[in-house]
């Protein structure tokens, strides 16, 4: 359960790091134009 758990939150750390990456590069590209 507890390894269950571990996984699941590193998942949504991953996804969080990925969509704050994600909306970094989508500013910098409009500042880039």
């Amino acid at each position: 359960m507890k390894n269950k758990t571990l996984c699941n939150f590193l998942l949504l750390l991953t996804a969080l790091v990925g969509y704050r990456m994600l909306t970094d590069y989508m500013e910098d590209t409009k500042d880039f134009r």
